[in-house]
């Protein structure tokens, strides 16, 4: 019996593995047609999401990575210093984790703004929202997302809030009229108030499809974001956070923050479009971009008889009294310079430089501790959008598909200004004229070296007729006469070496003993001199 009811045990126990594994297995099978599924939904989205009923905002693809290349000497400026957005550098660093509970509390204030309606039901609708947005978030950025449905709902619905509570924390209209109900307030009036964050809302990896923002206002306030004025209002918004409301909002529906300000610094510049049929867009690629490039810095355009200066527009420009040479020698000595006004916004990267009848007029540029990741985010984000250069379109095709936003201007001002530089003493008389206004207080040498890092790795080929008939102009003008030009080259070529072995002096006589060493030498010569006079007269 005992034998029996054994091998009856060892039939269930058999059993029940096979029924396990037949269950294991058909959960696999399940699992892989969902993935199957999910894959399929997905690219089924990215297909028809040119013509999606969103209104043109979700583009497959438009969150991308930094281009190859673009990273040597810039790797800092692409990574978020204080707020991350996105799956992409989620959970990554210890400083960006700090930064969660912020956000989640300017969440709790914006769910408090809805009228009518309670936050924990708001917080509901919003969660059925998002989910149903899988597919097309997915499809919006380049890489995989390795996140499940509900963790990628999740960041979108936090980042998503976040994002639109400082947007309506920066309109003061907005900001009354939807007032929270939360005690204590929010923390979006003093978020908004930082330099870093409002850098970080622009890099090119760290964004989130503002399909999202539209969706989120619509359901929290349908009278003040309806359907047809979403985009509008949001564009508006999103410019006058970043210190861009006086560029006007694109008309075209723009995917992310880092696109909307491109297209609408772009879109404030005056761009010539010739006729589709006589115009191919290929044409005005240059053949030999190695020739394309400033071959005059700024000392040697001047004594060319180019006149270099700020445009009319500013007109209290800082004060920066004595010459060159006299703060090279200040500088030395650590004489102290004035404090400059702190400038967080980012129109104070704007690059329209007109070259006409021997003017020069270049934008005041202020150099802060996020020019260089605002600059290389936006020449990174022009390199991906421009990857035409074997396109056979035309240009106005072209800008219909890139959503009228194909202008280089970052990439081709950044080359403009390490062009400009070749020494210290470009720097200086940049400084010298306040087109160059730097808040780092940084050694002229470090600046020249910073221009050079933010022109690192660009695409020469990548260039459009403005920016090279700028270069050609200024390469082949002159109006001083040669011998003029020579005398003030050389002086330009004499001057940086004067000032270092003036430096080498200086920090040799510092020393030890070195300062009572050169004196006592200085007074032996003319002893010495003396001596030998009064010994031949006296022969």
């Amino acid at each position: 019996m005992a034998a029996i009811a054994k091998e009856n045990d060892k039939r269930d126990s058999t059993q029940e593995n096979d029924e396990r594994d037949c269950t294991q297995e058909n959960d696999k099978r399940d699992c892989t047609q969902e993935n199957d599924k999910r894959w399929a939904d997905s690219v089924l989205t990215m297909v028809r999401s040119v013509d999606s009923p969103y209104g043109g905002y979700v583009q497959p693809c438009s969150i991308s990575i930094v281009p190859e290349g673009l990273e040597e000497l810039n790797e800092d400026a692409y990574v978020p210093k204080v707020v991350s957005m996105g799956p992409r550098y989620r959970g990554t660093k210890e400083h960006l984790v700090l930064m969660e509970k912020i956000k989640l509390h300017c969440m709790s204030s914006l769910l408090h703004r809805s009228k009518g309606t309670t936050a924990p039901l708001c917080l509901e609708e919003c969660t059925k929202a998002i989910l149903e947005l899988d597919e097309v978030v997915r499809a919006s950025y380049v890489v995989d997302i390795k996140l499940t449905r509900y963790e990628l709902a999740q960041v979108m619905l936090v980042d998503g809030c976040f994002l639109l509570e400082l947007l309506i924390s920066k309109n003061s209209k907005l900001n009354k009229d939807l007032k929270s109900r939360l005690e204590p307030a929010g923390p979006g009036p003093e978020v908004i108030k930082h330099e870093e964050v409002l850098s970080d809302l622009i890099l090119l990896e760290n964004q989130i499809p503002v399909l999202v923002l539209h969706e989120l206002s619509r359901i929290l306030f349908p009278s003040e974001f309806t359907k047809k004025d979403s985009v509008a209002v949001i564009n508006g918004l999103a410019l006058s956070l970043l210190g861009l409301q006086e560029f006007p909002s694109p008309d075209d529906n723009s995917p992310h923050l880092l696109e909307l300000v491109h297209s609408s610094i772009v879109k404030g510049k005056e761009v010539i479009i010739q006729p589709e049929e006589t115009k191919p867009y290929m044409s005005l690629v240059v053949k030999n971009p190695g020739e394309v490039k400033l071959k005059r810095c700024a000392t040697r355009l001047q004594a060319a008889g180019v006149t270099i200066k700020l445009p009319s527009r500013y007109t209290n420009p800082a004060s920066l009294k004595g010459n060159s040479f006299g703060r090279m020698l200040g500088n030395m000595f650590g004489a102290k310079q004035v404090d400059m006004p702190a400038v967080l916004e980012f129109k104070n990267l704007d690059f329209d430089i007109k070259f006409n009848e021997g003017t020069l007029e270049i934008p005041q540029l202020h150099i802060t501790k996020t020019t260089k990741a605002r600059w290389r985010n936006v020449i990174a984000w022009e390199h991906y959008k421009k990857d035409w250069r074997n396109s056979s379109m035309t240009r106005r095709q072209i800008e219909a598909s890139y959503h009228g936003s194909t202008a280089l201007t970052f990439s081709y001002s950044a080359l403009f200004f390490n062009g400009l530089i070749c020494c210290a003493a470009d720097v200086q008389l940049l400084k010298d004229n306040n087109i160059i206004v730097d808040h780092l207080k940084m050694k002229d040498q470090d600046l020249k070296d910073f221009f050079f890092a933010i022109s690192k790795g660009i695409d020469h080929e990548m260039w459009d007729a403005k920016g090279t008939q700028l270069f050609d102009d200024l390469n082949n003008y002159s109006a001083a006469y040669r011998v003029i030009r020579s005398c003030k080259i050389w002086w330009h070529n004499f001057i940086p070496y004067f000032a270092k072995q003036i430096e080498k002096l200086i920090k040799f006589m510092k020393t030890d003993y070195n300062f009572v060493a050169v004196v006592l030498s200085a007074l032996a010569i003319p002893q010495t001199i003396y001596a030998i006079v009064s010994y031949y007269q006296h022969k």
